[in-house]
């Protein structure tokens, strides 16, 4: 059963809106990362190559998910290829 495009729009924009906080939240710490630490910073704050380290592929993969829904990108080999070490590398 498909969807109704009312249905398709609401998840798609979820899907958007919960990237787009994961990617605000990528920013946010990258530029915490040269200010003075406040609470629960200070761990990110000693080792901020790590939490670079950490959070850019973080923010690869926030950014990138969503298109693994698209219709279009779905069809051919790049999709399967990269789907099959997609795992591997959020691993």
């Amino acid at each position: 059963m498909k969807p109704s495009p009312r249905t398709e729009r609401l998840v798609w924009t979820l899907t958007l809106i919960l990237s787009a906080i994961g990617v605000i939240a990528v920013l946010a710490r990258l530029f915490r990362l040269g200010a003075p630490p406040r609470g629960t910073d200070t761990g990110f704050a000693e080792h901020p190559l790590l939490t670079a380290i950490h959070i850019l592929p973080g923010l690869l993969f926030v950014v990138l998910a969503p298109l693994q829904f698209v219709k279009s990108l779905r069809k051919g080999r790049l999709h399967r290829w990269l789907g099959a070490r997609w795992w591997r590398w959020a691993w």
